[in-house]
């Protein structure tokens, strides 16, 4: 009965959430045409669609004969990011960092190496020889696509011995039910909005989007003032997604996704008013 509670808890918080963003909408939001990169995601991020005072379109950037039509530009992955004309990613209208920080950031190698010499070093999962679980990460990948959970010395030997191993980082496995995905907008050095997915798990080491949550929520992270401080630190200014675990009162770090992440793909409207 306390699971049936939480989940309809869950989902009542949503709809208060997707009426309060909505009406937000309607009285401050100026109508803007906003193109996003063509995606599976078309027909869930306009679901909303009939109360929009924006005019969204999805294509492939590459296609795209002017970009002057637009009032805002959003890449959804990392390929259309790299399609857009070299003009564009300068350009204030694109919802992105600038091309060193989106390289940084879709490089989980260089962005660890770059936090432990900004002296983040603690919120980090750093991999620890002999010390198991952990995981095998692909320095860039979508979504959970090529993580392994590595359980013990003779697994881990086994998989250096991969061809592709050079390609992946290993990273301390941080034990714990709960993980959260952090949609964050920052501008100008302030964070804008921001919402966070909550997913809770009931296997004993799960690995998010490879095992389904019994329980996934809407929540206000509470770290944000660790973010905002991290984000301009690396020059980050755009539309990001941190993957973090609680552990201990403080966050561990997974990756930093420099783009709007698909867990929070129905209720990326409500950015809009904010850009």
């Amino acid at each position: 009965m306390n699971r049936e509670f939480a989940i309809l808890s869950a989902k009542l918080r949503k709809l208060s959430l997707v009426v309060y963003w909505l009406i937000l909408d309607w009285l401050l939001a100026p109508s803007k045409r906003i193109l996003c990169s063509s995606c599976d995601w078309d027909e869930t991020s306009t679901r909303f669609a009939p109360w929009f005072k924006y005019q969204i379109s999805f294509k492939d950037f590459a296609t795209v004969a002017s970009f002057d039509t637009y009032d805002i530009v959003i890449p959804i992955s990392s390929d259309a990011y790299l399609a857009l004309p070299e003009f564009l990613k300068c350009d204030p209208r694109l919802v992105s960092p600038n091309e060193s920080t989106f390289h940084l950031c879709n490089d989980k190698r260089r962005l660890f190496d770059q936090l432990i010499e900004l002296g983040y070093r603690d919120l980090l999962p750093i991999f620890t020889e002999n010390e198991f679980p952990c995981l095998l990460k692909p320095l860039k990948n979508f979504n959970s696509n090529g993580v392994q959970l590595i359980e013990n010395e003779a697994q881990l030997e086994q998989l250096r011995g991969r061809d592709d191993f050079h390609e992946h980082m290993l990273q301390a496995y941080i034990p714990g039910e709960v993980e959260l995905a952090s949609h964050i907008l920052i501008r100008k050095g302030k964070i804008r909005h921001a919402w966070a997915i909550e997913y809770s798990f009931s296997e004993e080491h799960p690995i998010n989007i490879q095992n389904c949550p019994k329980l996934r929520r809407i929540v206000r992270d509470p770290f944000l003032y660790i973010w905002e401080e991290l984000l301009n630190r690396i020059d980050f200014d755009g539309i990001c997604c941190i993957d973090y675990k609680p552990f201990q009162g403080s966050p561990k770090l997974l990756e930093i996704n420099p783009r709007i992440g698909g867990s929070f793909r129905e209720y990326a409207f409500s950015f809009f008013r904010y850009l």
